[in-house]
């Protein structure tokens, strides 16, 4: 499993919406958007932040993840 998927799975488990978890994260809805596409990856900080809104460690961000 790709970091975009993972990141979908883990917030439709939650029931959030892009716009809730950008929300909960302090991001743009936009930026969401783009990591659920693969066209940006979380920054540290931003990992950080969502890994709060979703529940989840890093590890468990990264849980099943191909690096």
């Amino acid at each position: 499993m790709e970091l975009k998927d993972r990141i979908k799975v883990l917030r439709q488990e939650k029931r959030f919406t892009q716009a809730q978890l950008a929300e909960e994260a302090e991001v743009d809805q936009s930026t969401v958007s783009y990591w659920e596409k693969g066209r940006q990856e979380p920054n540290k900080e931003q990992r950080k932040r969502l890994c709060k809104a979703l529940g989840v460690t890093l590890s468990g961000l990264f849980k099943d993840v191909d690096l």
